[in-house]
């Protein structure tokens, strides 16, 4: 069986029951690690750039769907989260989403970076946001 990369870093970093987890990005990659954390039992919220796939992120398994374009989503969710999985390949504001997770929880970037076609999966922990996440 092969394993999806959705699901890599929801397993390494004790996705489950009583887990609050939040996907950015609803692309193909998104959909997995939605699916999948849902199927492991974590509450799931997607933040994606607008709300216009919204319903497609509640079909899929999503509890609550933000949109990253609102300055107020920031500020509403701040503390939030066990687990970010971003999952979409543009550059993004870590330090934004680094504040929506719960002390000492993890964020992760699990994407295929078009540019050097290799996945990419790092946890970046709050001491080390501003380096750039590179393949091995």
């Amino acid at each position: 069986m092969r394993r999806h990369h959705g699901l890599l870093p929801l397993r390494r970093w004790g996705s489950g029951p009583g887990t609050k987890g939040a996907v950015v990005g609803l692309g193909g990659l998104g959909h997995l690690a939605v699916k999948s954390a849902r199927a492991m039992g974590a509450g799931v919220t997607v933040l994606s750039q607008s709300l216009k796939r919204e319903d497609d992120a509640l079909r899929l398994g999503a509890s609550r769907c933000y949109a990253t374009s609102d300055v107020e989503t920031f500020g509403q969710l701040a503390g939030t989260f066990d687990l970010i999985v971003n999952t979409v390949s543009a550059t993004v504001k870590v330090d934004a989403y680094l504040s929506l997770l719960a002390v000492e929880h993890v964020y992760v970037e699990a994407h295929g970076r078009s540019r050097n076609k290799r996945f990419c999966m790092r946890p970046i922990q709050p001491t080390d946001a501003r380096r750039e996440c590179r393949p091995p």
